[in-house]
């Protein structure tokens, strides 16, 4: 009758093998302090109970610790997934800086704020129907709720840890094959509604697409990508200048007041004006004077 094997449990074998290699190391350790070679090595010295069991549990039994950085990670939430430009600035500012730009943003260029056409077209409809002010609090408070967790993240020797960007990682690994192009991640979702928009995709060595979870990469022309810029900017400052001239216009008026003719001693001071402080005023700034006015930067 043949003889019935016993059934080894893998798991279980495993564990056995970690536990022989463990004490091997301990018994070599052992031997390598028991020999004295007259060097006369001090007695390591610890300040705590956590000290001495960092040293003579952890790092003996174990091995040094893994070198690790900590993250804050954004996420998950449609707008962090769909919008590449907008999670470059959470990594880069933080939630709450971006959520005050943000509202300061549409207080001034309204839908133009978001880089997004996507978000673009739903800051529109909500400023058409509840008002800019109502609208920019609501997009602050939906920023602030992107939920947000700290990670600690363990690295390799090789890795730097001020770079840990998928994107950037993925830039500098593709970018280079193709110069004089200016790179995007583009969204299905937007894809979908608007089009590639010029862009072409960027495909691998495969012949597939470059991707960083749902975003495709993509590429166009520099010089189509900066006019792109410079005319959503003019956009911008198109934006501001009619509001600095509707603020200018509703000035003249309150101060023209009802009867329609300048108050006494009141003026309205125009871009390019200077104010000079007066010594009847603060003698401390007097002769002092400041340009009135919004400058753009560049102009």
């Amino acid at each position: 009758m043949a003889k019935k094997l016993p059934v080894t449990d893998p798991a279980e074998a495993l564990n056995q093998r970690v536990l022989k290699q463990r004490q091997q190391r301990i018994i070599a350790k052992e031997v390598e302090e028991s020999i004295d070679l007259g060097l006369k090595i001090p007695e390591k010295k610890f300040d705590s109970a956590a000290e001495l069991l960092r040293d003579q549990f952890d790092k003996q039994s174990f091995g040094d610790a893994p070198k690790t950085t900590t993250r804050v990670v954004y996420g998950p939430d449609p707008i962090v997934t769909n919008c590449p430009e907008f999670h470059e600035r959470l990594e880069r500012y933080g939630l709450e800086a971006v959520a005050d730009a943000f509202m300061e943003l549409i207080l001034k260029k309204k839908e133009l704020a978001a880089p997004d056409p996507i978000m673009r077209k739903g800051l529109r409809a909500s400023i058409a129907k509840f008002g800019v002010d109502a609208t920019a609090k609501a997009f602050r408070d939906r920023i602030l709720r992107i939920p947000q967790r700290t990670v600690e993240i363990e690295l390799d020797d090789v890795i730097d840890p001020l770079i840990i960007n998928p994107m950037r990682n993925v830039v500098a690994k593709y970018g280079p094959l193709h110069p004089g192009m200016s790179f995007k991640f583009l969204s299905d979702r937007c894809n979908d509604v608007l089009g590639l928009r010029g862009y072409e995709v960027v495909k691998d060595e495969r012949g597939d697409p470059v991707k960083i979870g749902t975003l495709i990469m993509g590429m166009i022309p520099e010089y189509i990508a900066q006019r792109r810029m410079e005319h959503f900017a003019e956009e911008g400052r198109a934006q501001v200048r009619d509001m600095e001239e509707a603020y200018y216009d509703k000035a003249q008026r309150e101060i023209a007041g009802e009867g329609g003719a300048m108050r006494s001693g009141a003026s309205l001071l125009r871009p390019g004006e200077r104010v000079t402080a007066s010594m009847a005023v603060n003698d401390e700034y007097d002769g002092a004077s400041r340009e009135t006015g919004l400058r753009f930067a560049g102009e």
